[in-house]
């Protein structure tokens, strides 16, 4: 199995009998070599179409108004780009960027030469409007006013030079800056109707355009021949390799590994643990990157009356064997080591606190009054220390009930739809919630636990410490100060058992030999190339 890229690799874990088996059920036959291609080319050849299945359907095609990352900078730039696995910033539609030290102002000064796919020039007036309009159209871009929080306005220095204004410290929005929710696209796209928006009528700078859709199942990008102005983490120069790409959408684990090796797709993205195990070693390849941010786990609710105990919920740290946990998934899964994953800005390795020790948790739990039921249960003052565990789309918690159950704890998990997520957050009818966040900036920190997030209102009430800390992440954009805020904010927010790491979920894809030029970088498709028969 090749490497395709610098990200971590492991080869692929099955044989003929499998691709048989999604043959079956795709109704294709494995004879011949599926997926493969051409013999694979020694340079990167222009030409050539590619087709991608992805994990879910668009609700828009715009990604001001509902991210869409996988379609993000095929069509649409952001200011500038940031490296998932370091989190460093790159040049993007922006050949330079400062903060003011109150990190309230953001001054960028544009690349010249860009233009929209529809003839018009990047400017800094469009940046401006594009801001304004993420502000004006309120909940109708969610994703969007997210990172625009506080924002104040935006100042035309000159046709190059724009600055952003917030309204109190902002350290995080340079980071913010390179999320697809921010993508900047054209005046005459903004004065589009929304719905004309979310079915892909707009234009960007990027080095696609949105040549067809047919809701529902597929969208098309045709490459731009003038694009020339890459970012600063592309691996090429000039227009895109490929001429056209199609990506497919298929929400069905199966379905996507069944076209993958039906040949009727040459890559799939979001390949799940138990999927990946079923891609077939001979003429596929997989790649894998640890997703940045808060890493898969359990976030507590600061009014559970059961988690006011200290001693409940550092034992429930301790319950947890998070090597047992990636031992059920494959290599690609890593234990957490911390709150933030290890390729996130700020992060600090929290081993020493995250060790396995069941044995000192009972102890502790019946110290301090919580004692066993004769259903395994620990009880205290007639309350059994049952915990109610809601989740989304995140899995893999069977084994975590598992191993707390072995200490007394019991987790009765609710599977909810996640529409109703944000309701019961707010509700405060739970105790834990599985979650994770894929921001790279240790201001997701903040987002989460900091005292006017949702679902966290009193975190000040367990750890009254922790709240300047967090604010400090916001308000500095001293890499050292902020550093060693995000270290001591991980460090509390383990040691007083406030958030409870799980592992460090990665992306995966999988792909065909014959496509190459493959990372996991947003905006992957440019530096895509498919071997020419």
């Amino acid at each position: 199995m090749k490497s395709k890229s610098s990200t971590v690799r492991i080869p692929a874990l099955s044989g003929i009998a499998l691709v048989t088996a999604f043959a079956l059920l795709t109704g294709c036959t494995s004879d011949g070599d599926p997926g493969n291609g051409a013999a694979e080319s020694a340079e990167p050849a222009p030409g050539g179409s590619a087709s991608i299945g992805i994990s879910y359907v668009p609700t828009t095609l715009d990604p001001q108004l509902v991210v869409s990352y996988a379609l993000d900078l095929g069509v649409v730039e952001t200011l500038v780009r940031q490296d998932k696995q370091n989190g460093t910033l790159t040049e993007g539609l922006a050949s330079s960027w400062s903060a003011s030290e109150d990190a309230r102002s953001f001054t960028f000064t544009l690349r010249p030469g860009i233009t929209f796919s529809d003839g018009s020039a990047l400017d800094a007036s469009v940046v401006a409007e594009n801001f304004d309009s993420i502000q004006a159209l309120g909940p109708a871009a969610p994703a969007s006013r997210g990172p625009l929080t506080g924002y104040v306005g935006t100042e035309v220095i000159d046709d190059l030079t724009v600055r952003v204004d917030f309204d109190a410290p902002r350290a995080g929005f340079l980071a913010a800056a390179a999320s697809p929710a921010l993508g900047i696209i054209s005046a005459e796209s903004l004065t589009r109707p929304l719905d004309s928006r979310r079915a892909g009528e707009i234009s960007g700078t990027g080095p696609y355009i949105i040549e067809s859709t047919t809701p529902n199942e597929s969208v098309v990008l045709h490459k731009r021949p003038d694009y020339d102005w890459a970012p600063g983490d592309a691996a090429h120069t000039g227009a895109a390799y490929l001429d056209t790409v199609t990506w497919n959408y298929l929400p069905e684990a199966a379905t996507r590994l069944g076209a993958l090796v039906s040949g009727q797709v040459d890559l799939i993205t979001e390949v799940e643990a138990d999927t990946e195990v079923q891609v077939p070693e001979d003429g596929f390849w997989l790649d894998s990157a640890s997703q940045p941010g808060l890493v898969n786990g359990l976030v507590l609710n600061p009014r559970s009356p059961i988690l006011q105990d200290e001693t409940v919920r550092t034992a429930i740290q301790s319950g947890i064997d998070r090597d047992e946990v990636i031992a059920a998934l494959t290599p690609n899964y890593l234990p957490a080591t911390s709150a933030l994953s290890s390729t996130t800005l700020g992060y600090a390795d929290q081993s020493s606190l995250l060790a396995h020790e069941p044995d000192t948790a009972a102890a502790e739990l019946e110290d301090a009054g919580w004692l066993l039921g004769e259903d395994g249960v620990r009880v205290k003052d007639g309350t059994r220390l049952s915990l109610d565990v809601v989740y989304g789309n995140i899995r893999n918690l069977e084994l975590l009930k598992q191993q707390l159950s072995d200490i007394g704890v019991e987790l009765v998990l609710r599977s909810v739809d996640p529409a109703q997520i944000s309701e019961i957050l707010k509700s405060g009818r739970f105790d834990l919630f599985l979650r994770q966040a894929g921001t790279n900036d240790p201001d997701v920190l903040r987002s989460i636990f900091a005292t006017d997030s949702v679902g966290s209102s009193n975190i000040s009430e367990l750890a009254p410490e922790l709240v300047p800390i967090l604010d400090s992440i916001k308000s500095t954009t001293d890499t050292d100060t902020r550093q060693a805020a995000a270290a001591h904010a991980q460090q509390l927010l383990i040691e007083k058992g406030l958030f409870f790491p799980d592992y460090e979920a990665p992306n995966v894809y999988a792909g065909a030999d014959g496509l190459d030029g493959f990372h996991s970088r947003q905006g992957f498709v440019y530096d895509l190339w498919k071997a020419q028969s």
